[in-house]
């Protein structure tokens, strides 16, 4: 399957003269839409993704690595140095001040059995795309909040629709992630990782 062809199955819009940076610009624009659900489910394998056809599936792999490709060629977000204490409560309980709002934020919902694993590895790393947001607020209600430091996510805010309400910072596929810290409030969970070299 050629890339225009996967793109359009993905996208359900024929894109078969486009050359391959306008492919990029479509995967990630297109992800940051309506795209992220079915090409992170495929990368994960969920049961969601066993309905899809064998041509879908393929074409969301090879979508996924049209947009790793994109993010490549984009300029890396790093976090400001954190001089903080991670365990410290206190941290969150006091007003924020500017040197934690660079900090992508990703709301999940983890199962029991990955958040057991990420306690005995100290370590995330998915098969899937993760998106953070540099908002402190992130709006989904998910229970597992992963506080990101990062050294090579990509600011991709300017690629959304939804770029007055979403300052997103897109990780890709595969990256590793060490848990510095975990802490239990309420009802969530935050991990407080650094993405790895």
């Amino acid at each position: 399957m050629k890339e225009n062809e996967a793109i359009s199955l993905w996208t359900g819009i024929n894109y078969s003269g486009c050359n391959d940076s306008e492919l990029e610009d479509i995967a990630l624009c297109y992800y940051l839409s309506d795209g992220f659900e079915a090409l992170n489910q495929n990368l994960l394998g969920t049961q969601l993704s066993q309905r899809f056809s064998t041509e879908m599936k393929s074409a969301l792999l090879i979508s996924a690595d049209i947009l790793s490709r994109k993010l490549s060629k984009l300029p890396n977000y790093r976090s400001e140095p954190m001089e903080l204490n991670l365990g410290q409560h206190n941290l969150f309980i006091q007003p924020l001040t500017s040197q934690y709002l660079d900090l992508p934020i990703s709301r999940q919902h983890l199962p029991e059995n990955v958040i057991e694993q990420i306690r005995n590895t100290y370590e995330i790393q998915s098969p899937c795309f993760i998106s953070a947001n540099l908002d402190w607020e992130v709006k989904q209600q998910r229970p597992h909040k992963l506080i990101i430091n990062s050294l090579t996510g990509k600011h991709v805010a300017d690629y959304s629709e939804n770029s007055d309400t979403e300052n997103e910072v897109l990780f890709d596929k595969n990256t590793l992630f060490y848990v510095e810290d975990i802490e239990e409030y309420n009802s969530e969970i935050w991990f407080y990782l650094t993405e790895a070299n």
